[in-house]
């Protein structure tokens, strides 16, 4: 069968070397217009000097002396003009060479067919057979485009990833036997067999032999495996690491099949009656995992889909709050309120400043900028923490129950925790990119339809789609879509994965519209997010 491994990277390991065949080009380009301009200047003033060499020949009697000599000097410089573009035109003509390009590169680079300084090459293209595909790095790489791995947001994922580039044209096809598979197919290291035997498939001899040597693997494979397993890494029974063979197995283990059992649905403690929290928070962890495996998203791409979610947030949201803030705060100095700085006035005193004429006038962003400030009324805190989050690009100080320092002291209950600053802060971003409510165009368009605090009650619509604060402390989130209600798993991602199973809802139920803004890259550029690979 038919398998590939990543080359040497470097230029002069291509099969064609496209920086050097875009010099060449460019080079033929320039040799054939300056080839041209020659021909051309060359024939007008070849008739030019016809001209003059035929009035010089016939010349009338009555022409004085100095005007001979002029038409001398005239004829001279054409002559020399015509040496001279005959020159440049012999001289391009036989430094010009060819260039040798692929069929694609032709159509490209605007080759027409009579162009005779262009060669087409033509290449044969190796067949690859899909189960080639199963060994390839990119099925056993865990690590995002990024390479960040899983350890790196708190959780307990693998870290083994390896820095292997998918993008490069530089592939090595050859051919080798079925039984050669479990060498590349190796979860913790990637191995390479070797290539020194190069084969392609280009005739259909070699074609219908392959074939008949894939079919037959594909017999071996079925017979040793006659039970299709589970894709799901949580309950495939041969993942465990104690079983690396499934012919290990005893056979009164391998004629039957085992699955997760269901959770227990109740959180009532039968001795005492009461309510068993670690129980209730067990199934909503459960659920939570469900819900990912339904929708077929594995715990790989849910961590990119969280990183990628993480530096949205940073990016689109925290820095440019952080610089406006700044912004408006020199703006004060520049008009002398130097009492007045956002951070250490309280939010009535920032919105009576907002109505005078100078601030109108000069700092008009001021309006729009309050509403992000109104999730606590500690000013000073807020403007810190928004400051410490922003750092690093990804929030890596973010704590979902909790916050930073204040004062020389540790966070408390008295103030406002990480989670609650972050879903206020991209409310308030969605609320200024939204369209108004036509029933309620003072309300604020998102907060209003798409996010239910804590204390407002849910609304029984068919049509609903939100995020619902369930409680403030400790911050749990979940999503209502219409009667269905998607509790995800407590703790540190929760705010993240209530999100990132709104904007999945978005894009699939909703066509990736909000309303009638587009949250692709034509509106807010939020989907990307979940489509990024």
């Amino acid at each position: 069968m038919l398998r590939y491994r990543p080359t040497n990277l470097s230029p002069g390991n291509f099969p064609v070397n496209k920086s050097q065949t875009m010099e060449s080009t460019l080079i033929l380009t320039q040799n054939l217009q300056k080839r041209r301009n020659s021909a051309i200047w060359g024939t007008v003033n070849i008739i030019l000097l016809a001209f003059l060499i035929y009035d010089l020949m016939y010349k009338c009697p009555l022409y004085s002396t100095w005007f001979n000599y002029l038409e001398y000097t005239v004829a001279g410089i054409f002559a020399l003009n015509t040496v001279y573009h005959l020159y440049r035109y012999f001289y391009f003509t036989l430094k010009t060479e060819s260039v040798t390009v692929t069929p694609t590169q032709k159509r490209l680079l605007g080759f027409k067919d009579t162009d005779a300084y262009c060669k087409v090459k033509q290449t044969s293209t190796p067949v690859m057979s899909p189960a080639s595909m199963i060994n390839t790095p990119d099925t056993n790489l865990h690590c995002t485009p990024l390479n960040w791995s899983a350890a790196s947001w708190r959780s307990s994922g693998s870290n083994d990833s390896q820095n292997y580039s998918m993008a490069s044209p530089s592939w090595v096809f050859y051919r080798g036997s079925p039984e050669q598979r479990s060498t590349l197919s190796t979860p913790h290291k990637l191995q390479f067999a070797d290539t020194s035997d190069v084969e392609c498939i280009t005739d259909e001899k070699s074609l219908k032999q392959y074939m008949q040597d894939y079919e037959h693997f594909e017999k071996s494979m079925n017979a040793s495996n006659p039970t299709e397993q589970s894709s799901n890494l949580l309950s495939s029974f041969w993942s465990h690491p104690a079983t690396q063979n499934p012919n290990e197995v005893p056979p009164y283990l391998r004629r039957n099949q085992y699955q997760l059992s269901a959770q227990v649905p109740s959180n009532v403690n039968s001795s005492t009656g009461k309510i068993d929290e670690s129980r209730s928070a067990l199934n909503i962890c459960a659920l939570g995992n469900e819900i990912w495996r339904k929708l077929q998203i594995d715990s790989q791409k849910l961590t990119l889909w969280n990183a990628n979610l993480r530096m949205w947030i940073s990016q689109t949201i925290l820095d440019r709050l952080v610089n406006e803030i700044a912004l408006v705060n020199d703006e004060f100095a520049k008009l002398h309120l130097n009492d007045i700085k956002i951070g250490n006035v309280g939010l009535e005193r920032l919105r009576k400043t907002a109505q005078t004429l100078p601030v109108i006038q000069y700092v008009p962003t001021l309006t729009a900028l309050i509403p992000f400030l109104e999730v606590t009324p500690n000013q000073e805190y807020l403007v810190k923490r928004i400051k410490e989050l922003a750092k690093g690009g990804c929030m890596s100080d973010f704590k979902w129950n909790s916050g930073g320092n204040y004062n020389g002291k540790e966070w408390d209950d008295s103030l406002v925790n990480d989670s609650e600053i972050i879903i206020h802060l991209l409310a308030t971003y969605l609320d200024s990119q939204l369209l108004p409510l036509p029933n309620q165009p003072d309300a604020r368009p998102f907060s209003k339809e798409h996010f239910i605090r804590h204390a407002e009650k849910v609304p029984q619509n068919p049509l609903t789609l939100a995020i619902h604060q369930v409680s403030e402390k400790p911050p749990h989130f979940r999503l209502i879509a219409g009667e269905d209600v998607f509790e995800v798993a407590k703790g540190h991602n929760n705010l993240f994965y209530t999100i990132l199973l709104f904007l999945y809802f978005v894009n699939k139920k909703e066509h990736g519209m909000l309303g009638k803004v587009n949250m692709g890259r034509s509106g807010v550029n939020m989907l990307w997010i979940i489509e990024g690979n």
